[in-house]
């Protein structure tokens, strides 16, 4: 991977936005790995390798009038530990890895969805907002190592799933990585794996949304990992309601990003409350209420409503599979 001396503007430092992938793939990509956390962090779970799971017919019977996905996620068997070990030790890096791998990617190729990227370390450890020491021309190579680790961790992540599009009693394959690399030249290049390269899937899933860049710049630590799963979860589910708001129970909210109430269930609210107000002051919400005891329901910021009107969810170019 290219190691540069050049002074590189962070991803989105203009504008105040990037843009990332949103589709149905996307969150339960990311669901699962915030599901692996927990399981790491409850019983030290060992590396999952993809197995092939019968999909039962009573479950497809009855989700035949919305659009159907079941996935499973494993790892490549060359995925060192140090990038597994991450799921522990910064589970953050690993979520905004991946967006800012999405963020250049939709920058630099404006959609063109076959089209590769230059992977330049530096270049993203700048969209990282990681902040090099005084006087260095580069980043050292205490702070490189993690980020090199958490790119070894998405170029082994494998997806294997089978979905059905909406209104339809058909049954499609979603096999393949969750990032695609190659090596050229003496470089490495990268794109989008399964979510746009399988072209059954982009027809109908070719969604794309606007994310605060601030998000980029979270605090990683271990006190911040609730706002950080939150920021994440919360910015993939922005546009199912035109940056509006968005509705979901407590519990399932809890499920969902893995999030334990442990045995103070009382807690949980007011951890979630410390969670969600630093979305505030990165632009990605304005407000958040409880209808309900068990329902949570955020307001997404004016601003980025305003920025997203005309092509939060514009479809990639080069349609054809």
């Amino acid at each position: 991977m290219k190691v540069s001396t050049t002074e590189y503007v962070p991803i989105g430092a203009d504008s105040g936005f990037i843009r990332v992938g949103t589709d149905t793939l996307r969150r339960e990509r990311l669901l699962r790995v915030m599901r692996l956390h927990a399981a790491r962090r409850n019983d030290k779970c060992e590396k999952p390798r993809l197995r092939p799971r019968p999909t039962m017919e009573s479950e497809w019977r009855h989700r035949r009038r919305e659009q159907f996905l079941t996935v499973e996620i494993g790892f490549a068997p060359d995925v060192p530990d140090a990038a597994w070990r991450l799921l522990d030790t910064n589970p953050a890096l690993l979520l905004h890895v991946d967006l800012a791998l999405d963020a250049r990617w939709w920058e630099t190729t404006q959609g063109e969805v076959h089209a590769y990227v230059p992977m330049d370390t530096e270049r993203l450890m700048y969209d990282l907002r990681i902040p090099r020491q005084p006087g260095r021309r580069s980043h050292d190579r205490k702070r490189r190592e993690p980020v090199i680790d958490a790119l070894a961790f998405w170029a082994g992540l494998e997806i294997e799933g089978i979905w059905s599009p909406k209104g339809t009693k058909l049954r499609r394959p979603l096999v393949g990585r969750a990032w695609e690399w190659r090596t050229d030249h003496g470089g490495t290049d990268y794109r989008p794996g399964v979510s746009l390269q399988d072209g059954e899937w982009r027809r109908y899933n070719p969604h794309v949304g606007l994310v605060p860049s601030s998000i980029l710049a979270l605090p990683r630590r271990r006190n911040n990992l609730w706002t950080n799963f939150l920021a994440t979860y919360l910015a993939m589910m922005a546009p199912v309601n035109d940056y509006a708001s968005y509705r979901v129970g407590t519990e399932r909210l809890a499920g969902d990003l893995a999030l334990s109430t442990g045995e103070h269930a009382a807690r949980f609210r007011e951890r979630l409350d410390a969670g969600l107000a630093p979305l505030i002051e990165v632009g990605l919400l304005s407000d958040w209420d409880y209808p309900r005891a068990d329902m949570l329901e955020v307001t997404y910021a004016t601003t980025l409503r305003h920025a997203s009107a005309g092509d939060p969810r514009s479809a990639p170019r080069h349609e054809a599979a």
